[in-house]
C-alpha cells in the first residue's frame, strides 16, 4: 500500500470520525436543549397552575365575604321576614281552581322542562319533580307556568298583579336582589326559610322555587346541602362556625336543567334567631374564565 493511498485512507477515516462525533455533538446538544426547553415549560405551566390555584382561592374568598356580609344586610333581612310571611299567609287554591293549577302546571312540567332535561340530563330521566306541597304548586303556577316570559327570562316577571301580601313584597324587594345577582354575576340567589326549609323566593325562578329542601323533590340536591349545613352550624352541630358560610362543589342540578353547580350560603339571622338561609348559585362561568385565562 502506498504512501499516498493510506493518507487519502486515513483523511477518510478522519472525515468520518469528524463527522460521527459532530452528530453526536449536534444530537446530544438537540436533547440537552430539549431538556431544557421541557424543564422551562414544565416550570412555567407549575407557575400558572398554582397562579390560577391563588387566583380561585381568592375568588372563592371574597365569595365567602360576600354571601356573610349580605346575609347581614337590613334588606335581605327585611326580604326574608316578608317574603317569608307572605309565602305561608297564601293560602293554597281548592276546587275547580286547584285542578286547573295543577293542570297547567303538570304541562309545563310536560312540555317545557322534562324535554329540556332529558336533552341534558338524560340520567335523571323518570324522575318526578313535580311538587307535592299545594302552596309550592300555587306559587310556580304564578311565577313560572303562568309567566309570559320564556324558560331562562323568568326573572322579568316583578309582580303578577294578583294583589297578595307576596307579591308586594316580591315587587319591592325582587328588582333590588335581580340587580344584586346581575352586577355579580351569580347564576341565582335563593331565601329559604330556615324551619321548613321552602325556597320562599328566587330570582331566576326555576322548578326549586317554592319546593322544601327538607321533603321537596330537589331535597338531595346540593342546595339543600348547604342549607342543612348553615342550619346545623347554626345548632352548633359539626364545629362549624354558627355564622360563617358554607360552600358545596359543583355536581349536576336538575332545575338547572343538569349543569354542573355549586352553592354558598349563609345565616340570616335576627335578634339572635335563625330566621332563613341566603344561598348563592356560583357563577361557573366566571371560574371557567378564571382557569381558561392565560
Amino acid at each position: 500500500m502506498g504512501i499516498r493511498s493510506l493518507r487519502v485512507k486515513l483523511t477518510v477515516l478522519l472525515v468520518a470520525v469528524s463527522v460521527v462525533a459532530a452528530g453526536v455533538t449536534a444530537l446530544l446538544a438537540l436533547v440537552g436543549g430539549s431538556n431544557s426547553l421541557e424543564d422551562a415549560a414544565l416550570d412555567q405551566l407549575t407557575a400558572l397552575r398554582e397562579a390560577k390555584g391563588d387566583h380561585i382561592e381568592d375568588y372563592f374568598d371574597v365569595i365567602h365575604q360576600q354571601v356573610e356580609r349580605f346575609s347581614e344586610d337590613l334588606m335581605v333581612v327585611s326580604a326574608m321576614k316578608e317574603l317569608k310571611a307572605g309565602f305561608f299567609a297564601t293560602e293554597p287554591a281548592g276546587g275547580e281552581e286547584r285542578q286547573q293549577i295543577d293542570a297547567e302546571l303538570q304541562t309545563f312540567y310536560d312540555v317545557e322542562f322534562e324535554p329540556r332535561l332529558q336533552q341534558t340530563a338524560p340520567d335523571v330521566v323518570g324522575v318526578d319533580f313535580f311538587p307535592p306541597n299545594p302552596t309550592a304548586r300555587d306559587f310556580q303556577h304564578t311565577f313560572i307556568a303562568a309567566n309570559e316570559n320564556p324558560v331562562g327570562s323568568k326573572d322579568l316577571l316583578i309582580d303578577p298583579g294578583d294583589g297578595s301580601t307576596y307579591s308586594q313584597a316580591h315587587a319591592l324587594y325582587h328588582p333590588l336582589l335581580q340587580r344584586f345577582q346581575r352586577s355579580f354575576g351569580y347564576y341565582d340567589v335563593f331565601l329559604i326559610d330556615a324551619e321548613t326549609g321552602h325556597i320562599v323566593y328566587s330570582v331566576f325562578k326555576e322548578v326549586d322555587f317554592g319546593t322544601s329542601l327538607n321533603r321537596g323533590p330537589h331535597r338531595g340536591s346540593g342546595l339543600a346541602d348547604v342549607f342543612r349545613a348553615v342550619r346545623d352550624a347554626r345548632a352548633g352541630s359539626g364545629g362549624a362556625d354558627p355564622n360563617g358560610s358554607a360552600l358545596i362543589d359543583f355536581r349536576p342540578y336538575a332545575p338547572s336543567y343538569g349543569a354542573p353547580a355549586s352553592f354558598i350560603a349563609a345565616p340570616i339571622v335576627e335578634a339572635g334567631e335563625l330566621i332563613g338561609v341566603l344561598a348563592f348559585q356560583m357563577p361557573i362561568d366566571e371560574i371557567n374564565a378564571i382557569m381558561t385565562s392565560l
